[in-house]
């Protein structure tokens, strides 16, 4: 006999695992983060001034980097606060080596505002930023957790893929790996 309490968390596993079969059956990534050697396609959304705008990797010339955080009322929140040194850190000091996209799913309206501080932080190494982020989108590249790093080739292949802040308790961003795949040095290493 079933009881009440039961009832509901069998419901409940039901209800997710019919989810997952979905979004699998739909193609959607239900798997968390993307892999290494994982193939995407060109990154959309829109520009700081409102206008649509798709990062195409295939014209790019070097491997981009894109940096997925949340900004809320012109700050960024969560996690990604402690990461605002160090990822100005990549941009200034492997800026060369990568293109950068930092990427805010849903602007609020503040960014505009945050940017005018974030980009002489950055120095001059150009960043292209991209907001409101289609759904479809958010799902092909497991926009789901912020900050999020993503490393793509020109070819469209996930290079390397990197969740949370880089802290030393971060389960596959810690400092030391950053440090070396960009071969640069963090300013902010602490520990949430």
């Amino acid at each position: 006999m079933i009881t009440q309490g039961r009832r509901s968390v069998v419901a409940c596993v039901v209800t997710i695992l019919l989810s997952v079969c979905v979004a699998s059956a739909q193609g959607i990534n239900s798997r968390g983060l993307l892999n290494t050697g994982d193939t995407v396609s060109s990154l959309r959304g829109f520009g700081i001034d409102g206008k649509p705008l798709t990062i195409d990797f295939r014209s790019a010339d070097r491997p981009t980097v894109i940096y997925v955080v949340k900004v809320t009322q012109g700050r960024i929140t969560g996690f990604g606060k402690q990461n605002e040194a160090n990822f100005a850190a990549i941009v200034a000091q492997a800026g060369s080596r990568f293109n950068f996209v930092f990427v805010v799913p849903d602007d609020d309206g503040g960014l505009t505002g945050y940017l005018r501080e974030a980009r002489t932080a950055w120095g001059g190494t150009p960043v292209t930023v991209l907001a409101n982020v289609p759904d479809d989108v958010r799902q092909a590249y497991s926009i789901f957790a912020y900050p999020q790093t993503l490393v793509i080739s020109p070819e469209g292949r996930v290079l390397e893929s990197f969740q949370g802040a880089y802290t030393n308790d971060s389960l596959n961003a810690k400092p030391a790996t950053i440090e070396k795949y960009f071969g640069i040095r963090l300013p902010n290493l602490r520990t949430p």
